[in-house]
């Protein structure tokens, strides 16, 4: 049996060997004898690019009183209590059972999370490499990574209190909670100013739940009070958020009431990007604060209060027991908020003169007069991005109805973007997605990360013998497959071939699967500066059509290709790019719904599919010249 003291003693000594994380790992036999392996595991080797151990933040076990050692401590003392009489009984159903404590170290922006014990079951966090650990007296250890991990359902249906954990910092689950928290406060202030924004506008009011009863069309839903950290590039707090929130997973929709709502798509993006570098058009992005509260709500809908509240909250707010929610406004969380928000602000723009394109309802278009020229905004749920000469008048025409919020000019829904002038004078835009593939490699624990090629054809379209993974590694391929695709559809065309045969064994995945996918991250991390760049390009090189003796240049060139009977089932793999104005805008990559016998046949069915992607993006490109040019009747 170690002593507190030998815990310290030992702590200290592999403090100042190895200054990382320790796992103390301790297992009882049935007379409480111990076992010869309890020395603390090393941390393993490669965590820094040199393959040293490099020093994090120091600590004193014994600086405070609730420092880590000494919640070491205790936690040690209640994992292993000392012998009695009563305890020591070989047949005791408690013997034998192996006990395990996780040693965590505090780092500046982390806490420990730990030490909550309810029905036997236990959490530790470790901060700096983003694990969750539990353990269960009738279950194995669970482990999983990042603040996104798929946890137990054994210990989320027991383990109800217990830390999210974004970046390292802790988050409260409900209001009750962060009564517990330090920063108490902050929290408190941001509840009370999401409920007093959500009371300014008339969200909601107080009706007693026996009058909503008589409804005959009435829907009670539940609702929650949701806590997130907003933080900046260095992980640094920069506010307390907290939202109201419908829980809309049971809210039924009527047939007339719609769910759908448009966003710009990675094409749609970047030719309006080509379009506004053609007429030298500038563009800002904006965000519709509460967009969604600006819709009206259904008059059938009524919202519970939400649970684990303050009595003060609740008397004071909520009207105390026996009252509930009517909704007079569109909530986050209920199926149809995003479609009223959509219908809301594409109303709004037709108010003050554009137009809602048929190709894509995204975009709105109209006519500058003043400067000969147009007015374009993308939408992508409450983000907007505005081309024009003069973006800020545009935005005060929307602000007259709702609370617009310029944001970064250097970023539009995740993806980065850089602004600089072609060699022709035009303004080119450069897109990359660096922060987002760095955060996925971190979370994922594959850092740091070796130079790799990018996999090879023969390599992924090879047969596969390999074992099959476990649940949790299904998991991990599949969140993997996921980033992999997100850069594969915005901004890394080079990555298309390998989301197209990895992103096939979803379910399936194999060990070697796996490491073709990890092969694909490294190579898109080492790549990660590699941007996509748009730009009207007046001297490009279009395809000349010969009819007639007369020479007809087209603004839209699409490239097709096809794999014949690539894969091991014999499917044919189509890809295409398509170029406006000598910019890449679109890409396809996909396999080919039929089989075929030759590789002719192959051609054709990816020149057919190429060309119904380069179809809609020329009628997309004609639909917003012709706002320009109401004139143009033809289009080549």
């Amino acid at each position: 049996r170690i002593t507190s003291a030998e815990i310290v003693a030992e702590w200290e000594k592999i403090n100042e060997r190895y200054p990382t994380e320790i796992s103390y790992t301790r297992k009882m036999d049935a007379s409480h004898g111990k076992l010869p392996n309890h020395t603390p595991s090393p941390p393993s080797k490669g965590n820094t690019p040199t393959g040293t151990h490099q020093p994090r933040a120091t600590l004193n076990p014994m600086a405070a009183p609730d420092s880590t050692a000494s919640r070491i401590i205790s936690g040690w003392k209640r994992a292993n209590p000392s012998p009695t009489p009563e305890n020591t009984n070989p047949q005791s159903p408690s013997q034998g059972r192996p006990t395990k404590f996780r040693v965590v170290r505090d780092t500046p922006n982390s806490r420990l999370q730990s030490g909550k014990q309810q029905s036997n079951i236990a959490a530790y966090f470790s901060p700096s490499k983003g694990i969750w650990r539990y353990e269960h007296e009738k279950g194995p250890v669970k482990e999983g990574r990042g603040h996104r991990a798929s946890l137990h359902s054994s210990f989320l249906s027991v383990h109800k209190s217990y830390h999210n954990v974004v970046s390292g910092h802790a988050i409260p689950d409900n209001h009750l909670h962060a009564q517990s928290f330090p920063d108490a406060q902050e929290w408190n202030a941001a509840t009370r100013k999401e409920i007093g924004n959500l009371i300014s506008r008339g969200v909601f009011e107080l009706v007693d739940i026996e009058e909503a009863k008589q409804d005959p069309n009435c829907q009670f839903i539940k609702s929650k009070l949701g806590y997130n950290l907003k933080t900046d590039a260095s992980n640094n707090i920069i506010r307390h958020k907290c939202r109201f929130f419908a829980r809309g997973f049971n809210h039924i929709l009527r047939e007339s009431e719609a769910s759908w709502s448009p966003t710009a798509q990675p094409s749609t993006i970047h030719v309006t990007s080509t379009i506004a570098s053609k007429y030298n058009l500038k563009d800002k992005n904006y965000d519709a604060v509460g967009a969604y509260l600006y819709a009206p709500s259904s008059p059938h809908i009524y919202l519970y209060p939400p649970p684990s509240i303050t009595e003060e909250l609740r008397n004071e707010v909520f009207g105390g027991e026996g009252k509930v929610l009517r909704m007079r406004r569109a909530l986050y969380g209920l199926k149809d908020s995003g479609a009223r928000w959509y219908q809301q602000l594409s109303s709004t723009l037709q108010d003050i003169g554009f137009t809602c394109l048929v190709n894509d309802p995204a975009v709105f278009v109209r006519n500058n007069a003043k400067y000969r020229s147009l007015d374009m905004i993308t939408t992508y749920v409450d983000d907007l991005r505005i081309y024009s000469k003069d973006p800020d008048q545009v935005a005060n025409q929307i602000r007259k109805t709702y609370d617009l919020k310029e944001t970064s000019p250097n970023e539009y829904v995740g993806i980065e973007v850089e602004r600089s002038k072609n060699k022709h004078g035009y303004t080119e835009y450069a897109y990359s997605l660096t922060g987002f593939i760095e955060r996925t490699m971190s979370e994922h624990d594959l850092l740091p990360a070796r130079q790799q090629p990018i996999p090879s054809n023969n390599d992924l379209f090879s047969i596969d013998t390999s074992p099959q993974l476990d649940q949790r590694g299904q998991a991990t391929y599949r969140s993997l497959i996921g980033a992999l695709g997100y850069a594969a559809n915005h901004c890394r065309p080079d990555m298309s071939i390998p989301f197209c045969i990895l992103s096939s064994y979803n379910g399936k995945a194999t060990k070697r699967r796996m490491q073709q996918l990890h092969q694909a991250m490294r190579y898109l991390y080492h790549t990660r500066h590699h941007k996509l760049r748009i730009s009207f390009k007046p001297q490009h090189s279009p395809i000349s059509l010969i009819s007639n003796a007369e020479t007809r240049t087209s603004t839209v060139t699409a490239y097709a290709d096809a794999s014949h009977a690539s894969t091991h089932g014999k499917d044919s793999i189509t890809g295409g790019i398509i170029l406006l104005y000598g910019s890449c805008v679109a890409w396809i990559c996909h396999r080919q719904r039929f089989v075929v016998t030759s590789s002719a046949a192959a051609e054709y069915i990816a020149a057919s599919e190429v060309h119904a992607e380069a179809k809609s993006i020329a009628q997309l490109h004609f639909a917003i010249e012709s706002i320009m040019k109401p004139t143009l009747t033809t289009y080549q």
